[in-house]
């Protein structure tokens, strides 16, 4: 668990989320031992926010006076809160389609917020050119850097769960949209000396990382092949950045 301070009563911690039995689920499926980590007890509601103080902190730490992230809501939005809380310019870079609420929450942090013509991963590399131009740390998959901060931070949730479950851990599966989550989660178990099974679950035929390992070799769909709903949109990928 990661505490941060008391100046913004809305984040109180993030982590630490609960680990919860399913019941009528695990059950009607023939798993009676199937748990559902909960990321959405996390301040903005994902996981991203583990990422994202991890990311403010190591931009605060490192003497950056900002930061800057390519992003479809989330991750601008987690990012929007702690640069707030942590007194760190944001700047988020989002394709035109998005907007919406959380567009507005990330201004109401006081994020500048560029909207695009193109894509996510579009946005991802206009916000990259920028931070390269304007000294920001720059807080995108694409760098190694906040990849691998990232990764570091999303390893807590593996420990989370070794210690939350009673006995072995035989499977986590991870909705995957650039592999940034499952990267962490698969390196936590490592760290740890365990070897579940960890399995990505993304939208059929709309993501690179899934495509990828199917294919066993690094695969770039056709953007215009993507089928996008307001459901999968999160899930959605032509580039695998952490394949």
């Amino acid at each position: 668990m990661v505490s941060t301070p008391a100046i913004n009563m809305r984040v109180t911690k993030v982590g630490d989320t609960p680990l919860i039995k399913s019941i009528s689920i695990g059950g009607s499926i023939g798993l009676p031992h199937l748990y559902f980590k909960t990321e959405s007890a996390n301040p903005t509601h994902t996981q991203k926010d583990r990422a994202a103080l991890a990311l403010v902190m190591d931009a605060r730490n490192s003497g950056y006076l900002g930061l800057t992230i390519g992003t479809c809501g989330n991750f601008g939005a987690s990012l929007a809160i702690f640069c707030n809380l942590y007194d760190l310019q944001c700047t988020v870079f989002m394709p035109g389609r998005y907007k919406g609420a959380r567009g507005r929450e990330m201004e109401q942090e006081g994020a500048v917020v560029i909207y695009t013509d193109k894509g996510y991963e579009e946005a991802v590399a206009e916000s990259a050119n920028y931070a390269l131009i304007n000294k920001l740390y720059d807080a995108n998959p694409t760098s190694l850097r906040a990849a691998h901060t990232s990764i570091e931070a999303y390893t807590k949730i593996s420990s989370e769960i070794d210690r939350d479950i009673i006995g072995e851990v035989e499977s986590v599966w991870v909705a995957v949209g650039n592999g940034t989550t499952l990267a962490g989660v698969s390196e936590g178990f490592r760290l740890l000396g365990k070897n579940p099974i960890v399995g990505a679950v993304s939208s059929k035929d709309n993501n690179a990382i899934l495509t990828s390992f199917d294919q066993k070799a690094i695969v770039e769909l056709d953007p215009e092949s993507l089928t996008e709903t307001h459901v999968n949109e999160p899930l959605l990928n032509h580039q695998a950045f952490q394949v």
